[in-house]
């Protein structure tokens, strides 16, 4: 990157710089914080690059969500009068949307040309990312060209590309072509020259290894995809990440810090689950990415020394950092333990808690814990004793759930956050049951720990602008007077 790019004067104002590190006989681009960040602050700015240069929802999404800003519409979306495909959510995003591609993409290349499933979304994410080189420079924006830029930048992996990926690549970029033909005055059989044809296989390769699922509150991606080539996509991947994605109910892209970082810290984004274990995160990785990770959690696995193995088991040095995470934490404690002596646990269960406990205090240092053999059941568990209202049984299950997801997730993680949300829900619950005996104080004390862990998270975890936090937040508040009744009279 030449110090008068666009891209460079960008990153510097933001507090960040790329730096290109020779490893091993390759090379390796990052982008590294020139300035202290602190939990909660934003990386990139709100505004024009928070949102996508390109973006599409998959057909099964299309009646549920605006084709422009990606919202959920309920009842109020309108279709597209032309191709009868698209819906919008007013006549802003349709405006929008006809200036920057349906306008090109209406009518023929979507109701003519058949191309279904997955391949005709991908195929349409490349054509509007394609729309988007081809636009002029806006010099009203703060940063013209910028989203161009990056994007091309972006590495294709060509050589990485196996045989299936490029007869796939080559059938979009056909089918592209096409599309561009329908929407000219040019013939259908007009096919484009082969210089061409590659050049859109190297988007599409760009964008299949750069490309953002939007996601919901819980993280679960809507059937979308985005391309954000000046944002998340800077950013290399880590299994301890530095800084989570998040959305505002549509595309609008927002990166995080978790925690607090110093000047020279690499930013990074998780580009799987790290919930995974280390064998099928690096499969995910080698597949759809083309590198083998080398974070700093990877290579502790490979050498046995993580809190996560490879199977992923508890080892010792993931009970003892279980152990400090967790001992200081006298109200998780004496809640776990609490529900875990109830007379009416199965042997199994109550071995299983035990086992967890035991750990929880640096005890036992031999044991292994399956995360991937045990999460599901205790998942599959706690949402029965939901249905049932058994609150002592739901608790256990969703306290034992936290201790797997603060071992394995930034503490501000959204998922950790939801987690304590439903810690406190369930101890409410079965605090409200429980009249004035004595474990009730126990409970109490860690419902309400657990709600002030969600009040001073929530700024930081979540992504203010969706509509579902603020329906979060009117339940903490309510929770909040839940307790608050509760302490009074008990």
């Amino acid at each position: 990157m030449t110090t008068t790019s666009q891209l460079h004067r960008y990153l510097k104002v933001l507090g960040l710089e790329e730096k290109t590190l020779q490893v091993g006989e390759g090379t390796y681009r990052g982008i590294y914080a020139t300035r202290p960040f602190r939990a909660g602050e934003d990386v990139f700015p709100k505004g024009e690059q928070q949102q996508p240069m390109a973006s599409v929802l998959c057909h099964e999404e299309r009646q549920e969500r605006c084709g422009e800003c990606l919202r959920l519409g309920n009842d109020s979306l309108q279709r597209c009068g032309g191709c009868r495909q698209v819906w919008y959510c007013g006549v802003g995003c349709q405006r929008r949307a006809w200036k920057e591609h349906h306008g090109v993409m209406c009518r023929g290349p979507l109701a003519e040309l058949e191309m279904s499933g997955p391949s005709k979304t991908e195929g349409e994410l490349v054509r509007r990312t394609m729309l988007a080189l081809e636009r002029p420079d806006d010099s009203r924006r703060e940063w013209p060209g910028l989203e161009k830029e990056a994007f091309l930048r972006l590495d294709t992996h060509w050589e990485a590309q196996g045989s299936q990926e490029r007869t796939e690549a080559r059938a979009l970029a056909r089918w592209i072509m096409a599309t561009r033909a329908l929407g000219s005055s040019s013939t259908m059989g007009t096919t484009g020259s082969s210089e061409e044809e590659e050049e859109i296989m190297g988007h599409v390769f760009r964008l299949r290894s750069s490309a953002f699922a939007p996601a919901d509150l819980q993280c679960f991606p809507y059937a979308a995809m985005s391309s954000y080539p000046a944002r998340g996509a800077l950013l290399n991947h880590s299994c301890r990440p530095t800084s989570v994605a998040l959305w505002d109910g549509g595309n609008g892209q927002v990166v995080r810090v978790m925690e607090d970082m110093e000047v020279g810290e690499e930013m990074t984004l998780s580009y799987v689950d790290p919930c995974l274990n280390g064998p099928d995160r690096r499969k995910a990785l080698g597949l759809q990415y083309h590198f083998t990770c080398e974070c700093s959690r990877c290579l502790e696995e490979k050498e046995g020394e993580t809190g996560v193995n490879g199977n992923g088991a508890l080892t010792k040095k993931g009970i003892q950092e279980m152990s400090e995470m967790i001992s200081k934490d006298d109200d998780l404690l004496n809640g776990l333990y609490m529900v875990w002596s109830r007379e009416h646990f199965e042997d199994w269960r109550r071995e299983t808690v035990q086992r967890v406990c035991r750990i929880s205090r640096g005890e036992g240092s031999e044991v292994l814990f399956l995360v991937s053999r045990w999460v599901p059941g205790w998942t599959r568990e706690f949402e029965r004793a939901l249905d049932d209202s058994e609150w002592e049984v739901a608790l256990t299950y969703a306290l034992l759930l936290l201790l797997i997801y603060l071992l394995i997730y930034p503490r501000r993680h959204p998922i950790v956050l939801l987690q304590w949300l439903t810690v406190c829900k369930c101890a409410t619950q079965m605090a409200r049951g429980m009249g004035r005996e004595y474990d009730r104080g126990k409970i109490l004390s860690l419902a309400l720990r657990s709600l002030h862990l969600v009040q001073s998270s929530l700024p930081i975890s979540l992504c203010e602008a969706d509509p579902e936090v603020r329906e979060l937040r009117r339940q903490v508040q309510g929770l909040a007077e839940d307790l608050d009744d509760l302490s009074t009279g008990s």
